[in-house]
Parts: structure tokens; C-alpha cells; sequence
């Protein structure tokens, strides 16, 4: 792919891009997940509904950064 690229950079290229990769499924799967809990709680008619996952998202995006900063 890079022919006269020094191997450390492309290892890290490919761990960035690994990383990449994970945080987007950890990403889709939550928001998935996120959504699917709001429905059950409008069903249920319980308060805060909306509050609740509102910081469940903001987790899951606190979660993403901890995972690149990891990375980087």
C-alpha cells in the first residue's frame, strides 16, 4: 500500500484505523440500543424518559473518547 512509508507509521495507521472502525460499531450498536430503551420507557409511560437517555447517549460518547484516547 505505501511502499516507502516507515513501518511504525502504517502500524499506527492501521491501530488509528482499527480504532476508527470500533468506535463507529460501539457507536451504531448503542445509539441501537439507546433507542430501544427510550421505546420501552414512552410504553411504560415513565418519567424522565427522555433525560435518561440523553446522558446514556452522552456516555456512549464519552466512551468513544476514551477509546481514541487509548489510541492516540
Amino acid at each position: 500500500m505505501f511502499k516507502n512509508a516507515d513501518p511504525l507509521a502504517i502500524a499506527i495507521l492501521t491501530i488509528y484505523a482499527i480504532a476508527l472502525v470500533v468506535s463507529v460499531i460501539v457507536l451504531a450498536v448503542g445509539f441501537w440500543l439507546i433507542r430501544k430503551m427510550y421505546r420501552r420507557m414512552l410504553a411504560r409511560k415513565q418519567r424522565f424518559a427522555g433525560l435518561i437517555a440523553t446522558l446514556t447517549f452522552l456516555m456512549l460518547v464519552v466512551l468513544v473518547k476514551v477509546i481514541f484516547s487509548m489510541v492516540l
